[in-house]
């Protein structure tokens, strides 16, 4: 297995970019613990992609969604380019889970990062 850094614990953007790289920023100024205003364009600098949302990180387990206002993929597509490109990257251990951008159940994303936020601030 590759030995790549493991993805800290929160809350991120992400986009594959035509040209089939996965770029990804942290949505939490880890300093002020306020949420960052980061699009998707400003990740493909502006360019066409070909998936983009967002995505939780837990330990080992990432939850990924299709939420993005500007590019509008489905969570098919983000299965088909992203989870290929971040296991190929050496992601191969972490587990995928499709997640749903508002407050629904266990795999949802504003809920698991409420949570997450909620944990880190207490410690």
């Amino acid at each position: 297995m590759r030995s790549v850094d493991p993805i800290p614990d929160g809350y991120y953007i992400f986009v594959v970019t035509e040209w089939y790289e996965f770029r990804y920023r942290d949505m939490s100024d880890r300093a002020e613990g306020e949420e960052l205003y980061v699009r998707h364009s400003m990740l493909g600098s502006g360019g066409c992609a070909r998936a983009a949302g967002m995505m939780a990180v837990f330990g080992e387990e990432i939850f990924m969604t299709d939420s993005s206002g500007h590019y509008t993929p489905t969570l098919p597509i983000v299965r088909k380019f992203a989870v290929p490109l971040l296991r190929a990257a050496g992601y191969s251990h972490y587990e995928f889970t499709d997640a749903v951008h508002d407050w629904t159940g266990k795999t949802g994303l504003k809920k698991l990062m409420a949570d997450f936020r909620r944990r880190t601030e207490m410690g």
